[in-house]
């Protein structure tokens, strides 16, 4: 599961954001991305013109449709582009679990259930700003987010990604295969390798 924060994330080389849409009060969906412990990585696992291969956005639910708008956000197109682009990619590679609804219902209650921004303001851990990031022990952040979601699960540790291995962009978290059962991130994927420093950058 792939929390993103976009004023970070927009601050990536080549990111091309559209800069009035970025959220700045909330960390966003990137993605929930089917994964294997070491590579080849699963992607675009069935053919667009096969069942599920392809998403209609305007097929989904309407109230799917509005849970997504404030929690899956594109920055850099439509939203609704982004999530046929994610469903075609990573999406697909679960379909023989969760079908294109329940994918993304699955993603939405993820995110909800984490309160992610929230958990971190209640521990005194904020985004700064441009000209004055705040600085945080990478240690401050894993501690929060186990003291409010996991305190009973030592193993779950979430990683983190960062610009310039300081400037915090996603930070993410590994899901057993039923979608909801967290556990640690192990294995030799770049997608489960840690790309930030012990002192991270967080700011707005």
């Amino acid at each position: 599961m792939v929390f993103q924060w976009g004023p970070g994330f927009c601050r990536s080389p080549g990111s091309n954001c559209n800069t009035p849409s970025i959220v700045s009060n909330k960390f966003t969906i990137h993605g929930l991305w089917p994964s294997n412990h070491s590579e080849p990585q699963p992607n675009e696992c069935i053919k667009s013109n096969a069942k599920g291969g392809s998403l209609d956005p305007a097929k989904l639910p309407t109230k799917l449709i509005t849970n997504l708008m404030t929690s899956w956000p594109s920055y850099r197109g439509t939203s609704a582009r982004f999530w046929k682009d994610q469903w075609s990619k990573h999406g697909t590679c679960s379909f023989n679990r969760f079908d294109q609804i329940q994918y993304f219902n699955l993603a939405f209650n993820n995110w909800s259930g984490m309160g992610l921004y929230d958990l971190l303001k209640s521990e005194k851990i904020e985004p700064g700003t441009q000209n004055a990031p705040n600085t945080y022990d990478k240690n401050k952040f894993i501690e929060a987010i186990k003291k409010h979601r996991f305190k009973d699960e030592v193993t779950v540790t979430p990683l983190f990604y960062c610009n310039n291995n300081i400037d915090l962009t996603e930070i993410r978290m590994c899901l057993d295969d039923d979608g909801f059962q967290y556990m640690n991130c192990t294995g030799t994927s770049p997608k489960l390798m840690d790309t930030c420093g012990q002192q991270i950058e967080w700011y707005k």
